[in-house]
Protein backbone atom coordinates (compact mmCIF):
# COMPACT_ATOMS: atom_id res chain seq x y z
CA UNK A 1 0.00 0.00 0.00
CA UNK A 2 1.40 3.04 -0.99
CA UNK A 3 1.09 7.08 0.25
CA UNK A 4 1.48 10.06 -1.88
CA UNK A 5 1.94 12.89 -0.05
CA UNK A 6 1.47 16.51 -1.60
CA UNK A 7 2.87 19.82 0.10
CA UNK A 8 1.26 23.09 0.36
CA UNK A 9 2.01 26.58 -1.03
CA UNK A 10 5.69 27.29 0.36
CA UNK A 11 6.04 24.66 2.20
CA UNK A 12 8.96 21.71 1.05
CA UNK A 13 8.13 17.79 1.75
CA UNK A 14 9.72 17.83 5.24
CA UNK A 15 6.36 18.90 6.82
CA UNK A 16 5.14 15.24 6.26
CA UNK A 17 7.93 13.32 7.46
CA UNK A 18 6.80 12.73 10.96
CA UNK A 19 3.75 10.82 9.41
CA UNK A 20 5.70 8.88 7.20
CA UNK A 21 7.89 7.68 10.42
CA UNK A 22 4.13 6.79 12.03
CA UNK A 23 3.32 4.63 8.84
CA UNK A 24 6.09 2.09 8.64
CA UNK A 25 3.70 -0.39 6.97
CA UNK A 26 3.40 1.39 3.59
CA UNK A 27 5.51 2.73 1.08
CA UNK A 28 5.36 6.67 0.52
CA UNK A 29 6.31 8.83 -1.77
CA UNK A 30 7.06 12.69 -0.92
CA UNK A 31 6.69 15.10 -3.14
CA UNK A 32 6.82 19.44 -2.92
CA UNK A 33 5.77 21.73 -5.35
CA UNK A 34 9.76 23.63 -5.49
CA UNK A 35 10.13 22.51 -9.20
CA UNK A 36 7.23 24.60 -10.27
CA UNK A 37 7.54 27.09 -13.19
CA UNK A 38 3.72 26.76 -14.13
CA UNK A 39 0.72 26.76 -12.50
CA UNK A 40 -0.26 23.18 -14.66
CA UNK A 41 3.02 21.63 -13.14
CA UNK A 42 1.72 20.79 -9.56
CA UNK A 43 -0.86 18.50 -11.49
CA UNK A 44 1.99 17.08 -13.28
CA UNK A 45 4.34 16.29 -10.93
CA UNK A 46 1.82 14.58 -8.27
CA UNK A 47 0.87 12.61 -11.70
CA UNK A 48 4.38 12.01 -12.26
CA UNK A 49 4.96 10.53 -8.89
CA UNK A 50 1.78 8.92 -9.22
CA UNK A 51 2.76 6.95 -12.44
CA UNK A 52 5.59 5.74 -11.06
CA UNK A 53 3.80 3.76 -7.70
CA UNK A 54 0.84 2.79 -10.25
CA UNK A 55 -1.89 3.52 -7.74
CA UNK A 56 -1.92 5.48 -4.12
CA UNK A 57 -3.66 6.84 -1.08
CA UNK A 58 -3.19 10.47 -2.05
CA UNK A 59 -3.03 12.90 1.27
CA UNK A 60 -2.37 16.54 0.61
CA UNK A 61 -2.50 19.78 2.68
CA UNK A 62 -3.61 23.34 1.62
CA UNK A 63 -2.54 23.35 -2.34
CA UNK A 64 -1.75 20.04 -2.09
CA UNK A 65 -5.23 18.78 -1.25
CA UNK A 66 -6.30 20.89 -3.85
CA UNK A 67 -4.00 18.81 -6.42
CA UNK A 68 -5.14 15.87 -4.86
CA UNK A 69 -8.61 16.80 -5.51
CA UNK A 70 -7.58 17.45 -9.34
CA UNK A 71 -5.46 14.44 -9.74
CA UNK A 72 -8.25 12.29 -8.44
CA UNK A 73 -10.59 13.59 -11.08
CA UNK A 74 -7.91 13.48 -13.99
CA UNK A 75 -6.49 9.63 -12.93
CA UNK A 76 -9.28 7.84 -10.94
CA UNK A 77 -8.29 4.50 -11.56
CA UNK A 78 -4.99 5.32 -9.62
CA UNK A 79 -6.14 7.11 -6.95
CA UNK A 80 -7.94 4.62 -4.51
CA UNK A 81 -8.33 7.32 -1.84
CA UNK A 82 -8.02 10.97 -1.12
CA UNK A 83 -7.40 12.54 2.33
CA UNK A 84 -7.58 16.17 2.17
CA UNK A 85 -6.20 18.39 5.02
CA UNK A 86 -7.96 22.17 4.96
CA UNK A 87 -8.91 21.85 1.40
CA UNK A 88 -11.85 24.13 -0.81
CA UNK A 89 -13.89 23.84 -3.45
CA UNK A 90 -12.52 26.99 -4.93
CA UNK A 91 -9.44 28.99 -3.61
CA UNK A 92 -11.12 32.16 -4.32
CA UNK A 93 -14.01 31.53 -1.90
CA UNK A 94 -11.40 32.94 0.65
CA UNK A 95 -9.18 34.88 -1.38
CA UNK A 96 -10.10 37.71 -3.76
CA UNK A 97 -7.79 36.69 -6.96
CA UNK A 98 -6.86 40.52 -6.80
CA UNK A 99 -4.63 39.84 -3.38
CA UNK A 100 -3.44 36.75 -5.29
CA UNK A 101 -2.10 38.62 -7.62
CA UNK A 102 -0.72 41.38 -5.27
CA UNK A 103 0.79 38.66 -3.28
CA UNK A 104 2.85 37.23 -6.74
CA UNK A 105 3.76 40.59 -7.64
CA UNK A 106 4.76 41.42 -4.22
CA UNK A 107 7.01 38.58 -3.50
CA UNK A 108 9.74 39.84 -6.56
CA UNK A 109 10.05 43.24 -4.05
CA UNK A 110 10.25 41.86 -0.33
CA UNK A 111 9.37 37.81 -0.24
CA UNK A 112 9.40 37.74 3.95
CA UNK A 113 6.80 40.42 4.16
CA UNK A 114 4.55 38.36 1.84
CA UNK A 115 5.39 35.51 3.25
CA UNK A 116 5.26 36.60 7.00
CA UNK A 117 1.55 37.99 6.29
CA UNK A 118 0.19 34.74 4.82
CA UNK A 119 1.72 32.78 7.71
CA UNK A 120 0.07 35.54 10.50
CA UNK A 121 -3.28 33.91 8.58
CA UNK A 122 -2.34 30.24 9.25
CA UNK A 123 -3.47 30.12 13.26
CA UNK A 124 -6.05 30.69 15.13
CA UNK A 125 -6.51 33.25 18.17
CA UNK A 126 -5.90 29.63 20.24
CA UNK A 127 -2.85 28.60 18.54
CA UNK A 128 -1.29 31.98 18.69
CA UNK A 129 -1.85 32.35 21.91
CA UNK A 130 -0.09 28.72 22.30
CA UNK A 131 2.88 30.32 20.16
CA UNK A 132 2.59 27.72 17.44
CA UNK A 133 3.03 31.31 15.00
CA UNK A 134 6.18 31.73 16.32
CA UNK A 135 7.67 28.26 16.13
CA UNK A 136 6.76 27.79 12.70
CA UNK A 137 8.63 30.92 11.93
CA UNK A 138 11.64 29.84 13.89
CA UNK A 139 11.34 26.50 12.43
CA UNK A 140 9.93 26.45 8.87
CA UNK A 141 10.75 29.90 7.66
CA UNK A 142 12.52 31.71 5.33
CA UNK A 143 11.49 30.28 2.80
CA UNK A 144 13.47 28.25 0.39
CA UNK A 145 10.72 27.81 -2.53
CA UNK A 146 11.96 29.35 -5.66
CA UNK A 147 10.20 32.70 -6.75
CA UNK A 148 8.87 31.33 -9.51
CA UNK A 149 7.44 28.24 -7.84
CA UNK A 150 5.73 30.24 -5.36
CA UNK A 151 4.24 32.45 -8.26
CA UNK A 152 3.03 29.48 -9.91
CA UNK A 153 1.48 28.46 -6.73
CA UNK A 154 -0.74 31.70 -6.53
CA UNK A 155 -1.71 31.58 -10.18
CA UNK A 156 -3.04 27.40 -9.42
CA UNK A 157 -4.73 28.39 -6.36
CA UNK A 158 -6.32 31.41 -7.88
CA UNK A 159 -7.37 29.33 -11.19
CA UNK A 160 -8.58 26.01 -9.12
CA UNK A 161 -12.07 24.54 -9.23
CA UNK A 162 -12.69 21.12 -7.96
CA UNK A 163 -15.29 19.01 -9.45
CA UNK A 164 -16.87 17.28 -6.41
CA UNK A 165 -19.87 15.61 -8.50
CA UNK A 166 -17.55 14.21 -10.70
CA UNK A 167 -15.23 12.30 -8.17
CA UNK A 168 -15.45 8.92 -8.08
CA UNK A 169 -13.01 7.97 -5.21
CA UNK A 170 -13.50 8.23 -1.25
CA UNK A 171 -13.08 11.49 -0.06
CA UNK A 172 -11.97 12.46 3.46
CA UNK A 173 -11.81 15.96 4.90
CA UNK A 174 -9.81 17.40 7.81
CA UNK A 175 -10.00 21.14 8.40
CA UNK A 176 -10.02 23.70 11.23
CA UNK A 177 -12.83 25.59 12.11
CA UNK A 178 -11.02 28.49 12.26
CA UNK A 179 -9.61 28.77 8.90
CA UNK A 180 -9.01 31.56 7.93
CA UNK A 181 -6.94 31.09 4.54
CA UNK A 182 -9.88 28.20 3.19
CA UNK A 183 -13.32 28.81 5.56
CA UNK A 184 -14.64 25.99 7.03
CA UNK A 185 -17.86 26.99 5.40
CA UNK A 186 -16.66 26.55 1.82
CA UNK A 187 -15.16 22.87 2.90
CA UNK A 188 -18.66 21.93 3.76
CA UNK A 189 -19.98 22.32 0.62
CA UNK A 190 -17.24 20.52 -0.38
CA UNK A 191 -17.93 17.51 1.71
CA UNK A 192 -22.03 17.91 0.56
CA UNK A 193 -21.57 18.19 -2.60
CA UNK A 194 -18.57 14.97 -3.36
CA UNK A 195 -20.35 11.48 -3.95
CA UNK A 196 -18.30 9.88 -1.22
CA UNK A 197 -16.81 12.11 1.58
CA UNK A 198 -16.80 12.38 5.19
CA UNK A 199 -16.03 15.86 7.21
CA UNK A 200 -13.65 16.12 10.14
CA UNK A 201 -13.85 19.98 11.27
CA UNK A 202 -11.06 20.73 14.40
CA UNK A 203 -12.36 22.91 17.04
CA UNK A 204 -10.29 25.71 17.69
CA UNK A 205 -7.60 24.54 14.70
CA UNK A 206 -6.54 27.62 11.86
CA UNK A 207 -5.27 26.23 8.31
CA UNK A 208 -1.75 24.82 9.69
CA UNK A 209 -3.38 21.57 10.93
CA UNK A 210 -0.05 19.23 10.19
CA UNK A 211 2.22 22.08 12.40
CA UNK A 212 -0.66 22.20 15.11
CA UNK A 213 -2.29 19.26 15.33
CA UNK A 214 -0.29 16.44 14.59
CA UNK A 215 -1.04 13.72 16.55
CA UNK A 216 -4.53 14.14 15.20
CA UNK A 217 -3.65 13.95 11.92
CA UNK A 218 -1.73 10.59 12.39
CA UNK A 219 -5.19 9.20 14.28
CA UNK A 220 -7.16 10.18 11.75
CA UNK A 221 -4.73 8.89 8.53
CA UNK A 222 -4.72 5.59 10.58
CA UNK A 223 -8.38 5.44 11.15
Amino acid sequence: MTDLWLSGWSVGAEIWQRFVRDLPDRRHVVCDFSSCELPEDHVEVAASALDEVGEARVIGWSLGAMVALELAWRRPAAVQSVSAVAASPRFTEGWDARVLRRMSQGLARDRDRVMADFDSLMFSPAERAEGLDRTWTDTQRPCRQPLTALQAGLTFLADFEARPAELAVPVSLLHGADDAVCPAAAVSRLAAALPDAELTVVDGAGHALPWTRPELIAQWLSA
